[in-house]
């Protein structure tokens, strides 16, 4: 799960983009791996934020 800027850079997952998934997670058998791909090493966020803001894409769905 990832977000692509108009550049086609990789950013962190914004709450925009949570939204914008969020129609198709329910289809997402929770078994699937789910590969985050943000630039951590560039500094733009880290594990712990990038880890939370895919649980709550997927958590707003279990709901």
């Amino acid at each position: 799960m990832i977000e692509v800027n108009t550049a086609s850079r990789h950013d962190p997952i914004s709450r925009y983009a949570v939204l914008a998934f969020s129609p198709v997670m329910s289809s997402i058998d929770v078994n699937v791996p789910v590969i985050l791909e943000p630039l951590i090493d560039q500094g733009q966020s880290d594990v712990a934020t990038e880890l939370e803001r895919a649980r709550s894409a997927f958590t707003r769905l279990a709901a």
